[in-house]
């Protein structure tokens, strides 16, 4: 949603640029998004595929790892998902 994106480019900005800076991050972002599109929200195939998408990463998966606990921390009322 927007109001997500203008929280996340506001509170997370340090973040979402070592995220951008890094091509793994975004080939992680990128094998995450396919999992939830593949499997939906809150299913445990969805998580388990997130966890390999990282493991398969794992540099670019703690950056985007670091993004997502920025959005949870900053951004939860504004990105509920």
């Amino acid at each position: 949603s927007v109001s997500c994106d203008q929280c996340s480019m506001q509170s997370c900005c340090p973040e979402i640029s070592a995220c951008d800076a890094d091509p793994e991050c975004s080939v992680v972002d990128a094998c995450v998004a396919k999992c939830f599109q593949t499997y939906g929200r809150s299913q445990p195939i969805e998580g388990q595929c997130e966890a390999q998408c990282m493991a398969a990463h794992p540099t670019g998966g703690q950056k985007l790892a670091g993004l997502y606990q920025c959005m949870r921390g900053s951004c939860a009322s504004a990105c509920p998902d």
